[in-house]
């Protein structure tokens, strides 16, 4: 058992949610649930009860949770000391650098100042271009992470993507197109209009879907 899990179980614990663990992590529900389950399997015991949803933590995961509070709080005292007297401090500065392509969308922004609330020794570096040359930079290890449209990044090998949240499609009219008193349009009503959709070196995937779709409803 490593201090990994511990922490994923404390936190589990504290938050009574898998979820609320998981994004406090950054990483997937199903990380954190197997690293839960791992540790049950290895101790013998039932440390959280599932039903309906909801979690209640066991007597055996109450004893388990107060040892791995003063285990990891020893830890971060032993580090602690080790720094203060350590007369070879290393400075590693840690860097994350982020591509994006256009505006920025304020769900990210608030995201990423979370991040750098909760790690402020880490410096962050945005890159921005357009989705063909970031998947690019992030195949060849040049980025770390991107933001951006699920179409176009859903497909890059050796990686993985996170859904952060989803949004309707819109369609932008100018104020004097009869369409645009309309709340909701039909693929029908739009079989009339001339579209312009993101180019291939944008958004090449988003574009291949946007002139299928095109060409499916006969939309010029």
């Amino acid at each position: 058992m490593d201090l990994h899990k511990m922490q994923y179980f404390k936190d589990v614990y504290e938050l009574n949610s898998f979820t609320k663990a998981a994004n406090k992590n950054f990483v997937y529900q199903s990380a954190v649930t197997q690293q839960i389950a791992s540790i049950e399997k290895e101790l013998g015991v039932l440390l959280f009860e599932r039903e309906h949803g909801k979690i209640t933590h066991t007597q055996a995961g109450k004893i388990f949770y107060q040892e791995c509070r003063d285990i990891l709080d020893e830890y971060e005292h032993v580090l602690e000391e080790i720094k203060n007297h350590s007369s070879h401090k290393v400075q590693i500065q840690k860097k994350l650098k982020i591509g994006f392509s256009g505006v920025m969308e304020n769900n990210f922004i608030m995201l990423i100042n979370e991040y750098m609330r909760r790690y402020p020794e880490v410096r962050i570096d945005f890159i921005e271009g357009s989705y063909m040359s970031l998947c690019e930079k992030l195949v060849s290890q040049e980025i770390d992470i991107i933001f951006g449209v699920a179409c176009e990044l859903e497909n890059i090998p050796g990686t993985v993507w996170k859904v952060l949240f989803t949004e309707n499609q819109k369609i932008l009219l100018s104020r004097m197109n009869e369409l645009a008193e309309k709340d909701v349009l039909s693929m029908d009503e739009l079989g009339s209009q001339t579209l312009i959709v993101p180019s291939k070196d944008m958004m090449p995937s988003c574009h291949k879907k946007g002139m299928q779709l095109c060409k499916k409803q006969n939309i010029g």
